[in-house]
């Protein structure tokens, strides 16, 4: 659900110090704005909040709102595509990723986030595990969220399936946000 990946992306952000905080994704699309609301909502609960740039297709557009934002931000991004444009942009004007502007995708592609430099984490949702239990696996419910500095073991893996969303990065992406901001 929205609410529980925008809570886990909340969470990833603030355990790593972020205070300020971004939304990349086209508003005028409904099921966009619910997850937007959903983030929001997750960082109002901290008595934080966002601002968003709803014009995800034009770099010119989110370098001028990314040049808007405090630094550093943490900027959730609607999927993979939009976090690695947001990463290429930011990049192009001298904005360090992920020490200034740190990109995280609401979904998970591993192909798009290990095309971008530097490759981007994301937010795996949990229709793996309909899959799972459709063909009789066993899945435990584990802590949805906790940074790990190596790939799980595929016990771990199956118990991560059975909770509402898992925060995925990639090696080459979970050693740039260990190098930014240290083990949570």
């Amino acid at each position: 659900s929205f609410d529980s990946s925008c809570g886990m992306a909340v969470n990833h952000f603030t355990v790593r110090g972020l205070r300020n905080f971004g939304y990349i994704g086209n508003l005028d699309r409904s099921y966009i704005h619910s997850q937007y609301d959903a983030f929001v909502h997750a960082l109002a609960a901290r008595g934080l909040r966002c601002s968003a740039c709803s014009d995800s297709e034009s770099p010119e557009k989110i370098l001028a709102w990314l040049r808007s934002l405090p630094k550093p931000v943490g900027v959730l991004c609607w999927g993979p595509h939009i976090g690695a444009l947001a990463i290429a942009t930011c990049l192009s004007a001298g904005i360090s990723v992920p020490h200034d502007a740190a990109v995280l995708g609401a979904d998970y592609d591993e192909l798009q986030s290990e095309a971008s430099y530097p490759p981007q984490s994301g937010i795996r949702v949990a229709c793996e595990q309909i899959g799972l239990i459709a063909a009789g696996a066993s899945v435990e419910v584990i802590t949805p969220y906790r940074s790990v500095a190596v790939r799980p073991d595929a016990r771990m893996q199956l118990r991560a399936l059975s909770a509402d969303a898992v925060l995925f990065a990639s090696g080459s992406a979970a050693r740039g946000w260990v190098e930014a901001f240290g083990l949570t």
